[in-house]
C-alpha cells in the first residue's frame, strides 16, 4: 500500500471547511455556554484528582465512597485542565482539540488506503464533526481517538503487524474500557473483527487480547482490590437500580440515524459497488457484522456509543475501496449534514438571543457564591457546574440524585441548591430529605423570556433560564 502525498490543496480544502464548522460551532458555545451534564459528570473525576482525592470523586460521585468506578478520563483529561483551568473556555478547547485529531486521524487513515477523492474524505471528516452526540464532550470523543489510532496501528503494520504494535493496541483498548467500559468492549470487539477480516493468525489474537488483560490487570485490579464487593455493586447494580429505561430498545440506532445518518451514504454506496463486483457476498457479510454490531451497542442502552460503530463503517468503506461518490448525491448531502450541529442551534440562538445572555449572567452569579471562604455546601446544576467544580463546597445536582445515591439530600443551615430551571428547583423536592416547608425558593437572575424553540414544532425545546436559589429558611 503506497502513500499519497502528505498535504494538497484537495486537503487544504478539507482543514478550511473543517476549521470553519469547528469555529462557527465554538461561537455558538461561547454565547451560550451551557455544558453536557455527562460531561461535568466525567470532570468531577478530573478535579478530584487535581485535588489529591485518589478514591473519591467528591463534586459528582460523593454518595460513592471509596469511588472504584474506572478512572483514566480523569487522568488522561487531568494535564489539559491542569493547565487551563475550569472554564467554558476550557471546555470547548478540549472539546475541539480531540475534533482535530479524530479529523486527523480520519484524514490520515483516507490516505493509507489512498482515497483520492476530496468530496468523499470530507464527508468522512464532517461524519464526526457535525454528529451533535461529539459535542459536550461524552467520554466517547476520547475514546474515538484512541480507537482511530488502533486501526492506523493494525493498517500500518501491513499483512502482519509487529508484536510491539499489537501489543500497544491491545493496551489501548484496555485504556478504552477505563476511560469508559462501553469503548473497551467495541475496542475488543473490532481486534476480534479486524482479525477475522484478515485472516490473521491465532498469534495475532494471543498477543493483542493479551495486552488488554494485562493492561487492565495492572492499571484496574488495585482499584478493584480495595474493595470487591462494593465495586461489583457500584460497576453492575447502582447504576441500573430504577432506570425505566429499556435493556434493549431498537429505536436508539433510530433515534442515532435520524441525528446522523449521513454515513449510510458512502456506505450503502460501497455495498451497491460490491454487488456490481460480483462480490455480493462480501456485501452480505458487511451487512451482518453492521447490524450485529448494532445490536450489541444497543444492548448498553444509550444511543450516545453508535459513533464507535461509524469508525468501524468509515473503515469498511476505505478497505474496501470505495473511490468517490457522485457530485449529485455529495455536494447535497455536504450542504445538508451540518443541520442539527450548526444551522439549528444558530436558529435557536438567533430565535431567542436572551437565552445565552441569561445563561452567563446565571453563570457569573454562581461565581460569586464561591468567593468566601464558607463551610456551607452549594449545589449546583450542569449549566453553571464550571463555575463551582474547583471548589471543595461545591456539589453536582442531577435529577435522578436519590436513584443513584440510594439516599436522599439533607440541606444543612446555610447549604445552598442554585438552579438554572425552576420547574427542576421546585422537582428536586423529590431528591430532598429535607422538610418541604422548612425550605425557600427565590429568584436570583431574571428567567429568559422562552427557552429554545424546538423542531418541528410551536413549543420550545426547553424551559426559560435564569436561576433559583433554595435553602433552609
Amino acid at each position: 500500500m503506497t502513500t499519497q502525498p502528505r498535504f494538497t490543496r484537495g486537503t487544504l480544502f478539507i482543514i478550511i471547511v473543517s476549521l470553519v464548522l469547528l469555529v462557527w460551532r465554538a461561537a455558538l458555545f461561547l454565547y451560550t455556554p451551557a455544558p453536557l451534564g455527562d460531561a461535568i459528570w466525567y470532570l468531577g473525576q478530573t478535579y478530584a484528582y487535581l485535588s489529591g482525592h485518589w478514591l473519591s470523586v467528591p463534586f459528582s460521585f460523593g454518595y460513592l465512597q471509596p469511588y472504584l468506578l474506572p478512572y483514566l478520563y480523569g487522568i488522561l483529561s487531568m494535564p489539559f485542565f491542569a493547565v487551563f483551568g475550569a472554564s467554558n473556555l476550557s471546555l470547548l478547547a478540549w472539546n475541539l482539540l480531540l475534533l482535530i485529531l479524530i479529523g486527523g486521524l480520519v484524514l490520515r487513515l483516507c490516505q493509507r488506503f489512498q482515497l483520492q477523492s476530496i468530496p468523499l474524505k470530507l464527508l468522512l471528516v464532517m461524519v464526526f464533526i457535525t454528529s451533535i452526540y461529539l459535542y459536550g464532550p461524552r467520554p466517547e470523543v476520547l475514546n474515538l481517538v484512541f480507537l482511530l489510532i488502533i486501526l492506523s496501528l493494525f493498517i500500518d503494520g501491513g499483512e502482519r503487524p509487529t508484536s510491539a504494535r499489537l501489543i500497544i493496541a491491545g493496551g489501548l483498548v484496555a485504556v478504552m474500557g477505563l476511560v469508559q467500559p462501553v469503548g473497551g468492549v467495541f475496542g475488543v470487539l473490532l481486534i476480534v473483527i479486524y482479525g477475522g477480516w484478515q485472516r490473521l493468525p491465532v498469534r495475532f489474537f494471543a498477543i493483542t487480547l493479551g495486552a488488554v488483560a494485562v493492561t487492565v490487570a495492572v492499571l484496574y485490579a488495585p482499584v478493584i482490590a480495595v474493595d470487591p464487593q462494593q465495586w461489583f455493586a457500584d460497576f453492575f447494580v447502582r447504576h441500573g437500580m430504577g432506570d425505566t429505561r429499556s435493556a434493549f430498545d431498537p429505536l436508539l440506532y433510530v433515534k442515532y440515524s435520524l441525528l446522523n445518518p449521513f454515513i449510510w451514504v458512502p456506505f450503502g454506496a460501497m455495498l451497491v459497488m460490491l454487488v456490481q463486483q460480483g462480490r455480493a457476498r462480501r456485501a452480505g457479510i458487511e451487512i451482518g457484522l453492521v447490524v450485529g454490531l448494532v445490536v450489541i451497542l444497543t444492548l448498553f442502552s444509550r444511543s450516545y456509543y453508535f459513533p464507535y460503530l461509524t469508525v468501524y463503517m468509515v473503515w469498511r468503506i476505505l478497505a474496501n475501496g470505495l473511490p468517490r461518490l457522485p457530485l449529485l448525491i455529495a455536494v447535497p448531502v455536504l450542504l445538508v449534514m451540518p443541520f442539527f450541529s450548526h444551522y439549528w442551534v444558530t436558529v435557536q440562538t438567533l430565535d431567542s438571543p436572551d437565552y445565552g445572555q441569561q445563561v452567563r449572567a446565571a453563570q457569573a452569579a454562581v461565581a460569586g457564591y464561591f468567593e468566601d471562604e464558607g463551610a456551607s455546601i452549594i449545589w449546583v446544576d450542569a449549566t453553571t457546574a464550571l463555575q463551582a467544580i474547583e471548589s471543595p463546597r461545591a456539589r453536582f445536582y442531577f435529577t435522578y440524585y436519590r436513584r443513584m445515591a440510594q439516599v436522599g439530600i439533607t440541606l444543612a443551615p446555610g447549604d445552598v441548591m442554585l438552579f438554572t430551571n425552576e420547574n427542576v428547583a421546585k422537582a428536586s423536592l423529590i431528591n430532598l430529605d429535607t422538610p418541604f416547608e422548612d425550605l425557600e425558593l427565590r429568584e436570583i437572575v431574571p428567567p429568559s423570556a422562552r427557552g429554545l424553540r424546538a423542531l418541528g414544532e410551536s413549543g420550545t425545546e426547553n424551559e426559560a433560564v435564569g436561576l433559583w436559589e433554595l435553602r433552609r429558611k
